[in-house]
């Protein structure tokens, strides 16, 4: 379930920010502006949402997910399954958050 939740939220995101960009592509005025802001809110919930549903997957040993499947098992500490998810999501943490 989560990991269709994450999948949806990654492609939504994925979308909003192809449509913003051929948005900003047309010069019809300021209107499309706030549009764009409101997307790029949308675009950092939906990738804070894919983000965290990914570490939710990790944390309860949800192997369906082939992420998790590959990088974690049961015996792995707290600590160790919180950093197993690596570079995978931190990605969509360093653009949410600008870092």
């Amino acid at each position: 379930m989560s990991a269709t939740l994450g999948y949806i939220a990654l492609i939504t995101a994925m979308a909003l920010g192809l449509s913003g960009m051929v948005m900003g592509l047309i010069p019809k005025g300021t209107h499309y502006l706030s549009t764009q802001q409101k997307m790029t809110f949308a675009i950092f919930g939906l990738l804070t949402l894919a983000m965290l549903l990914l570490v939710h997957s990790f944390l309860s040993d949800d192997f369906s997910v082939k992420y998790v499947a590959e990088h974690s098992n049961r015996a792995l500490p707290f600590f160790y399954k919180l950093t197993a998810s690596g570079e995978h999501w931190m990605a969509p943490y360093y653009c949410g958050f600008g870092f």
